[in-house]
């Protein structure tokens, strides 16, 4: 009984420890997934801040979050401006600002951009949607410069509150062109539910990190603990 008794004690310590193993394993391995992701998104929202900058240096501001036809209808996003500068010879030409982005001049030629060139506004997930969606959104509100009614001043871009330029939101769905970003409300709203934000901020660096809640305050903290 005594061998029979240690035998069933050996089985059942092995079969724990290889529970325990594979529970581990499948942590650490959504760790490691959830990192990559990270890394993925930090690398295009890094991206899309250059080309913004570019964009600065060459017209004195960044551009507008929203573009907007003579009778102040929303028509363009800002993501519509940069493409040019975010290796512009793997897009056609820019689209036609003077039409609705999803006008039916402008659908044909979007509709023919191959679905992989879209990666730019993508980051963090290994295949793109179809239709393509940006999860890299403009952080826009009124406590913000970057808002709708005015374009950034070059000189400002690093003040805060407007050091945060860019929020990266794994669920969105507007498309790369279309107007559309993300207010402070919106934000909370997202990290409260348990959505994982990332930010990055318009200075050189280490000027990224997580979104986060502390002691009710929404905070934008990066990698270094420096609050923006």
């Amino acid at each position: 009984m005594t061998a029979s008794r240690n035998r069933y004690l050996l089985v059942g310590t092995l079969a724990a420890m290889a529970a325990f193993v594979i529970v581990f394993g499948a942590i650490k391995l959504n760790e490691a997934k959830q990192k990559a992701r990270q890394i993925s998104a930090y690398g295009r929202l890094s991206q899309m801040r250059l080309a913004l900058l570019l964009y600065e240096d060459e017209h004195g501001s960044l551009p507008p979050p929203t573009l907007r036809d003579e009778q102040g209808n929303p028509s363009h996003s800002w993501r519509t401006l940069i493409l040019p500068y975010l290796g512009g010879h793997k897009f056609p030409p820019i689209p036609d600002l003077t039409q609705p982005w999803d006008s039916a001049i402008n659908r044909n030629l979007i509709d023919g951009i191959p679905i992989d060139r879209w990666v730019w506004f993508n980051g963090g997930h290994t295949t793109i949607s179809s239709p393509p969606a940006t999860h890299i959104l403009a952080y826009v509100d009124s406590n913000t410069n970057w808002v709708a009614s005015s374009n950034l001043p070059s000189e400002a871009t690093n003040q805060p509150p407007a050091a945060v330029l860019l929020i990266w939101v794994p669920t969105s769905n507007v498309h790369p062109l279309q107007p559309g970003d993300i207010t402070e409300l919106e934000v909370r709203q997202r990290v409260e539910a348990g959505e994982e934000l990332l930010f990055i901020a318009a200075g050189e660096g280490s000027s990224y990190g997580l979104v986060s809640i502390e002691a009710g305050k929404l905070v934008f903290r990066d990698r270094t603990g420096v609050e923006h």
